[in-house]
């Protein structure tokens, strides 16, 4: 994944600035986060968002 996110912010298609590492945890994180604790349901509306939100993907991309 790591790999991935770095490639996306190389090509400009992965608009989240900062580190590989962070940007990772902050998705990972929040979801087991939110499923140890369970905070709202998980679902894959919420994946997509989150993903969404923190990767600031390019909307042609």
């Amino acid at each position: 994944m790591l790999e991935i996110i770095t490639a996306g912010q190389k090509d400009g298609s992965i608009g989240a600035p900062g580190v590989p590492g962070d940007i990772y945890d902050a998705i990972y994180g929040s979801l087991f986060y939110r499923y140890v604790f369970g905070i709202k349901p998980l679902t894959p509306a919420y994946a997509r968002n989150l993903v969404n939100l923190v990767l600031r993907p390019r909307a042609d991309a």
